[in-house]
């Protein structure tokens, strides 16, 4: 997938000894939306212009987790060519972290350019993964990997150990991460969260526990060069993202949040 559109996703993975059922009971099921808006930068970036929107929900049921996003964005570049991309985004994550499925459909200008599909399955967290594609289209078909490293996290599954290290007091959290089209390497510093929070935040999160996350995304065959995609964030304990940027070296953007609908939770056993 182009590193222009590749997102946090709210970062999802597990690793061996996570405790995912425990954790997934602490984030609430949402729908937030994002306004699109270039930022500015130090240097020139390929898109002078950017707008958009993207929408995100969370749901969880008591056997797994769900994630899905769709980003919609207008990009003008510095001669003034016009590009609309469209991104659409879906995991649905087992609770013991062992399967997942995924589906992943990137188009420019109405025209799809990517679009996989498939499953992840092992047999423990700290074993090997095996990938099936059910589809796998695109100009970089030949590239989707059949297997995936120990440890590797999925996507809901990242998010859920980074919010686990930040609760713990942790400042550096790395893992290797999977979604659905590339494993990547994902760096990422937390700090306390200092600044003004969001005003449209609902009543329940005002006193919600958050840290300002700075992700870095790192070729597992590039690990000691500069990442291709840099995010920071206010991430939430319950799994709400607030504003975010996105990076790259041909686009510069931020996503403000400007709508959120807090959820109700599943009753399991």
């Amino acid at each position: 997938m182009s590193s222009l559109f590749r997102l946090p996703l709210l970062l999802a993975i597990l690793i061996a000894g996570f405790a995912a059922p425990v954790l997934a009971q602490n984030f609430t099921p949402h729908r937030a939306i994002y306004d699109l808006d270039v930022m500015d930068k130090p240097k020139a970036t390929t898109f002078s212009q950017v707008d958009g929107r993207m929408v995100y929900e969370f749901d969880a049921t008591c056997d797994g987790l769900i994630y899905s996003h769709r980003m919609l964005m207008n990009l003008v570049t510095q001669q003034g060519q016009t590009i609309r991309s469209e991104a659409v985004v879906s995991f649905l994550e087992s609770k013991d972290g062992r399967s997942m499925r995924f589906s992943v459909r990137e188009s420019y200008n109405g025209q799809v350019t990517s679009h996989r599909e498939g499953t992840v399955k092992r047999s423990a967290i700290g074993e090997l993964a095996t990938v099936t594609f059910s589809r796998n289209e695109g100009e970089d078909k030949d590239t989707a990997p059949d297997t995936l490293p120990r440890g590797t996290l999925f996507p809901l599954g990242h998010s859920l150990d980074m919010v686990r290290a930040a609760t713990a007091g942790e400042i550096f959290h790395n893992a290797r991460t999977f979604d659905g089209d590339d494993v990547s390497y994902v760096d990422t510093f937390i700090s306390a969260d200092r600044g003004d929070r969001e005003t449209i935040l609902p009543e329940a999160m005002k006193q919600t526990e958050a840290w300002i996350m700075r992700v870095a995304f790192y070729r597992p065959d590039a690990i000691d060069s500069a990442p291709y995609y840099e995010s920071q964030m206010r991430m939430f304990a319950n799994g709400v993202s607030g504003s975010f940027t996105l990076e790259t070296d041909n686009l510069s953007a931020i996503a403000r949040l400007s709508e959120v609908e807090l959820r109700e939770k599943p009753i399991c056993d």
